[in-house]
């Protein structure tokens, strides 16, 4: 509330709107960090939304710069920015209302658009590109949370071999099918921006008998969406269009397309790149994914767990096998400490030259957990020095293996004669750039 009385005059000229006064928040729209802050919704008397993240959004504003930067030098992405108001600790976003596309050939533009954009993502090293990250107008996408639009690489963690390729892949971002494997078979699901939950079932807790002296917990399946419209696919007259074959291969073309663009004006990119477009940027450091967080939180609050840190401690240790190093125990403190005022841990770096990990109030965890080479900006450097036939076939390579994989899932029909390749040659193929990376 604060927050908003202070930035009024700064959203009104932005919005170029009268706002009048506040008439409600809806809160917690997201995980908590940093004390319980999450993103919220504020509505004002005029019936005007906003979103207010507690966070800069600095990854946002330089996203666009460099999207803007490739449109203008010939690149053809058709990417959404909603208009933000950034300050140091956080900020203020353009709500987004989802629509759904004019007609179906731009349902295939769709698909041919997220194929040059995972492009980007992967010369970035963007990671966490999930479909709550993602809202669609038509089809132009619109990303609304890049806390991880670049990476790098812990000190000592970065190597030029195969494990390193395929962290460093276009399977790093988020976007294509992968298996998200959860405790006792809870939460497992094909994630990705190119499918949605609405047609999996997963297996799940619920209540029996609700409501009499026989309520019981029983495991059942259960679909793992609600129903509900999902943000992140395009949709037409009220259905909602899955990756297919025929988009897999759209996707495929705007990634090819993407690449030759990118290899094509290096020098030009680079000088872009170096610049100061990155400048700002932070850098989330996911140490274990939301899900571990999630279970923690879930396990802290048994009864067994409310009786002293003590049992607490020895949950959180399960994170570490055995707690020797003075940096993981106090990793450990902090993962004890945010876990314990209900918080999702949080931890970030920043892009430029600085070796430090903070924790989400700002304390410094390790000043030397990063190396000082290997920034974002370098990493992203590196891949575009880097792009070659081979390296393009790799990452076609993970494309295709990646589709195939979910098109067995999903039992979608492909032609028979497609020429997917076999694991034998893909791991030939990967170890080859891994020698010349």
């Amino acid at each position: 509330i604060v927050r908003t009385k202070v930035d009024i005059k700064a959203l009104e000229s932005l919005y170029d709107r009268d706002i009048f006064s506040l008439n409600s928040i809806q809160l917690f729209l997201g995980d908590m960090h940093k004390n319980g802050r999450t993103v919220s919704f504020v509505t004002f008397n005029n019936g005007f939304k906003i979103v207010y993240k507690p966070r800069s959004l600095e990854n946002e504003n330089s996203f666009q710069k460099f999207i803007d930067f490739l449109n203008t030098s010939g690149s053809d992405i058709n990417i959404g920015f909603p208009k933000i108001l950034t300050r140091e600790e956080y900020g203020w976003m353009e709500f987004i209302e989802y629509n759904e596309v004019a007609n179906l050939k731009e349902i295939e533009s769709h698909y041919h658009n997220i194929g040059k954009i995972l492009c980007v993502f992967y010369l970035l090293g963007t990671h966490d590109i999930m479909p709550d990250n993602i809202i669609l107008r038509g089809n132009k996408p619109y990303f609304i949370d890049l806390e991880c639009l670049l990476n790098k690489p812990i000190k000592s963690g970065y190597s030029k071999n195969i494990i390193s390729n395929i962290f460093q892949s276009v399977l790093s971002v988020g976007i294509l099918p992968f298996w998200a494997q959860g405790n006792d078979m809870e939460r497992d699901l094909v994630r990705s921006v190119l499918y949605g939950a609405n047609q999996q079932k997963i297996k799940s807790v619920v209540w029996k008998n609700k409501n009499t002296d026989k309520m019981e917990q029983e495991v059942n399946e259960v679909f793992a969406g609600n129903g509900s419209i999902e943000t992140h696919l395009p949709s037409f007259e009220g259905t909602q269009y899955n990756l297919n074959y025929n988009y897999y291969l759209k996707l495929r073309e705007g990634f090819i397309e993407q690449y030759k663009f990118f290899q094509n004006n290096k020098d030009s990119v680079l000088e872009r790149i170096n610049s100061d477009v990155f400048k700002n940027t932070f850098i989330r450091f996911i140490i274990h994914n939301t899900s571990v967080y999630d279970l923690l939180l879930r396990d802290s609050i048994i009864p067994e767990c409310l009786q002293g840190d003590e049992n607490i401690e020895s949950i959180i240790n399960r994170l570490f096998e055995v707690v020797k190093k003075p940096l993981s125990k106090k990793l450990a403190k902090s993962i004890k400490e945010q876990i314990n005022v209900g918080d999702i841990p949080y931890f970030y770096t920043y892009n430029e030259i600085n070796t430090s990990l903070y924790a989400s109030n700002n304390d410094i965890i390790s000043q030397n957990y990063f190396d000082k080479i290997y920034t974002g900006t370098y990493m992203a450097i590196e891949r575009l020095k880097n792009l070659s036939q081979q390296d393009l076939n790799l990452q076609l390579n993970i494309i295709d293996i990646s589709c195939k994989y979910s098109f067995e899932i999903f039992k979608i029909d492909c032609p028979k004669e497609i020429n997917f390749i076999t694991p034998e040659k893909w791991k030939n193929s990967i170890s080859e750039t891994s020698n010349n990376f």
